[in-house]
């Protein structure tokens, strides 16, 4: 079947079966936009656009493209600009404001004071160290003398530009290490301090971290979606309450835990990557903790988000003149947990890691990225046929709302106590 259809004002000949044209086109209205992607990223690539597991046809222009799926924000060196009616584009006009650690924390305190509703963003107690005068006032504090303080890069990921300092080892902030951050920062670079948590719930004797996954698909109306499925990370070596310059046991990412000599062995025997079904098993039935205990747990994380989308929603939209329209953005959430299973977010991380090289992530990830992609389509199409954003088809899609401000009256994910009221 030879047809024509037009994307972006190019005409776009193909030849397409019967079936394949049903699968190419996706209809709300009388708006019709092809299913047809660019995609950068081989892991991304595979899960949108691939034989296997693809939901959509591969294009090679962005230009060409409904759906423009950028692994960053390399196309604006190319001058490229995604049409706003037309297409969908998996970049917020800025992320920094969430991604940014340091901007997190500002941007969550600002939000906290204004509401009257101090931690609900669930952060570690934080100093943002990004000039003199943010230093000097961390290093001032007599919080600094107690405890062990883990000071990151607020840019940076994968465990890069970390360092975990214990004031019980001496006066580290009269130590040479904190002279040259102090030089670091008053050249530019950025950094937040964390208390760290010497606490941390441990599996099997290692320290873990959750991982969950959550996205935009409007800033105005404000929609943030969070998938119900998460992974659990967990440190290839025993914990223990020093050695703080080992990151085999403090540093809770896969990329420092492939420093482990037998990492292979470990990551095939499933040993640094649970589901959370089975995380739920592990703390009901070999720590004593109830499943309505481990259901409030999740729910808290995901309250944490609700508060800190609040916060950064408005930066997110930065200088763009069309609010964000047609875009969408994908986040990971990391939290670590006390052994009171106490919440702490401890950063969101843009364009979060997509290898599927493993099969409790490969699980959580192609449903993420698939029903995203429709998610955010079907909002391009309902704005192009004058329709509410109210009712969005995410019922069975995996992912539940945290926030959808085009409800009447805009829908917040509730407390805990009234969550039988949760969509």
């Amino acid at each position: 079947l030879q047809f024509l259809y037009f994307i972006g004002g190019r005409a776009l000949h193909a030849t397409m079966s019967v079936v394949a044209v049903m699968m190419a086109l996706t209809v709300v209205g009388t708006t019709v936009l092809p299913r047809v992607a660019y995609v950068k990223g081989v892991n991304a690539r595979e899960m949108l656009v691939g034989r296997e597991y693809g939901t959509w046809t591969e294009v090679g222009r962005a230009e060409d493209a409904t759906l423009v799926w950028l692994r960053n924000h390399r196309m604006r060196k190319r001058k490229y600009t995604p049409d706003v009616y037309k297409q969908i584009y998996n970049k917020l006009p800025t992320s920094s404001p969430m991604t940014d650690k340091a901007s997190l924390f500002i941007n969550c305190h600002a939000f906290e004071e204004a509401t009257n509703t101090t931690g609900s963003t669930c952060m570690p107690l934080t100093y943002p160290l990004v000039d003199v005068e943010t230093f000097e006032a961390f290093v001032a504090s007599p919080l600094i003398r107690q405890g062990v303080w883990i000071v990151k890069q607020t840019r940076e990921s994968m465990g890069v530009g970390i360092t975990i300092y214990d004031s019980g080892k001496g006066s580290w902030w009269d130590s040479p290490s904190l002279l040259l951050l102090k030089r670091k920062v008053k050249t530019g670079t950025r950094y937040v301090a964390q208390k760290y948590i010497q606490n941390p719930l441990l599996l099997e004797g290692r320290k873990c971290e959750i991982r969950l996954y959550w996205a935009f698909v409007s800033l105005d109306p404000l929609i943030a979606i969070v998938y119900k499925v998460g992974q659990v990370r967990i440190n290839s070596m025993v914990y223990s309450n020093d050695d703080f310059a080992n990151p085999l046991k403090h540093l809770t990412n896969i990329y420092q835990q492939k420093k482990h000599p037998e990492y292979e062995k470990l990551s095939q025997a499933g040993a640094l990557k649970w589901s959370l079904d089975q995380f739920k098993e592990y703390i009901t039935k070999k720590l004593g903790h109830s499943e309505e205990k481990f259901e409030q747990t999740l729910y808290t994380m995901k309250r944490c988000l609700l508060r800190a989308a609040n916060a950064t929603a408005q930066h997110l939209m930065g200088t763009d003149p069309f609010r964000g329209r047609g875009r969408f953005e994908l986040f990971g959430a990391d939290f670590i947990l006390d052994d009171t299973l106490k919440v702490h977010l401890t950063e969101v991380q843009q364009g979060p890691g997509l290898s599927i090289n493993d099969p409790v992530k490969a699980r959580v990830l192609r449903p993420v990225l698939q029903r995203l992609a429709d998610l955010a389509l079907e909002v391009q199409l309902k704005r192009l046929n004058s329709q509410p954003l109210s009712d969005l088809n995410i019922t069975g899609s995996g992912y539940q709302y945290l926030v959808n401000a085009a409800m009447q009256p805009p829908y917040y994910l509730p407390p805990w106590e009234d969550r039988h009221s949760s969509l």
